[in-house]
């Protein structure tokens, strides 16, 4: 599947080392969660 994200920001969670538990990886990171608009290409 394809999104569109032109003008947007995107953001992978990427696996090993702890990263696979997200909450975890964002308290260290100490960001906020955002969410998104994505929307299907043609």
């Amino acid at each position: 599947m394809k999104f569109d994200s032109a003008g947007s920001r995107v953001v992978a969670t990427l696996t090993g080392h702890g990263l696979k538990d997200p909450d975890n990886a964002i308290s260290v990171a100490g960001l906020e969660p955002t969410s998104s608009r994505l929307r299907p290409m043609p």
